[in-house]
């Protein structure tokens, strides 16, 4: 009944890109039914990323940040807010900040770290600290010996600084 009429209206305010307006209609579906719900949380994540773009865009840094921030807590799972909060952060020169926001990318969502791995080599490099990304690879290989992808990208970084023996090796347990 009423959860699908406010999902619809909440779907055609999404596509006119009227975030605050379907955050206001997910609000208000959430608040119909108590029970938890990990659709609700998701869309709520979106949402708050969402606008939190639209903020930025708007030249609003501190607003996006909240709502960035938001994101991340409305759903641990939102990717794409963790990479904006640390992109937003880079921008204002927090390095370490923005090193911070893809870890914890990392950390929260361990299948999708290699979509924040291009962005930890460049804040560990900007930090003075490129040795980070190497063991902060090596201790994701560690924690999970199948994630081909890191060793992925720890060859590219390994080749990159010469040690191509090193960087063969990592490809060829990539493959296993």
């Amino acid at each position: 009944g009423n959860r699908y009429a406010l999902l619809h209206l909440q779907k055609l305010y999404e596509e006119q890109h009227q975030w605050e307006d379907a955050l206001r209609v997910r609000e208000a579906i959430v608040a119909l039914s108590p029970e938890a719900n990990g659709d609700d949380s998701e869309a709520l994540g979106f949402l708050h990323n969402e606008i939190g773009k639209a903020q930025r865009e708007g030249g609003d840094a501190k607003l996006s940040h909240q709502s960035f921030v938001r994101a991340i807590e409305a759903d641990t799972r939102t990717a794409p807010a963790y990479l904006n909060l640390g992109d937003l952060r880079e921008t204002q020169g927090d390095i370490k900040g923005a090193v911070d926001a893809w870890e914890q990318l990392a950390r929260s969502l361990p299948d999708r770290a290699g979509i924040a791995f291009e962005r930890l080599e460049r804040g560990y490099r900007a930090l003075g600290l490129p040795q980070r990304f190497a063991e902060y690879c090596e201790r994701t290989i560690e924690q999970n010996p199948l994630d081909w992808r890191t060793r992925l990208a720890l060859a590219r970084h390994r080749g990159a600084q010469g040690q191509h023996d090193a960087a063969f090796e990592l490809l060829l347990q990539a493959q296993i």
